[in-house]
């Protein structure tokens, strides 16, 4: 790797340290539309089995499975539906799943709305280090 490249790269790092863009880009006419999605979801799957086989690898791993293919189907039917991003919803999801269970109960009808509103520590995990961390680490 030439130098320029290095020095690139160590850059273009740098300034995602420091930056970190806004992962969500959602208008708030979009609000709503997402968290009736965002409920439709968590209807279909048992949110508890899922949290404690991600979190902790304890549960019902089978239902787990089950629960992500209803997961992965919702997400390809709101694909097909293309007013919003399934991916953020996935996002949101996971963000759900790795939250403090008690606060995320209280907060579930307006989750979108707190995840939007994020500080930099709160209960639940930012985006991006989901998305490090589950999609792209190796």
């Amino acid at each position: 790797m030439t130098k320029k490249i290095k020095n690139y790269l160590k850059s273009f790092w740098k300034y995602y340290i420091l930056r970190k863009p806004k992962f969500y880009k959602i208008k708030k006419s979009e609000i709503k539309e997402y968290q009736k999605y965002f409920n439709e979801i968590l209807k279909k799957i048992d949110i508890y089995n899922t949290t404690e086989w991600l979190q902790f690898q304890r549960g019902n791993f089978k239902k787990y499975d089950i629960d992500s293919k209803k997961i992965f189907e919702k997400l390809e039917e709101i694909k097909k539906n293309k007013k919003i991003s399934s991916l953020y919803l996935q996002m949101m999801v996971d963000q759900y799943i790795f939250a403090d269970v008690w606060i995320r109960e209280r907060n579930k009808d307006s989750w979108v709305e707190i995840i939007l509103k994020r500080k930099s520590d709160d209960f639940f995990p930012d985006p991006w280090s989901i998305y490090h961390n589950f999609y792209i680490h190796e």
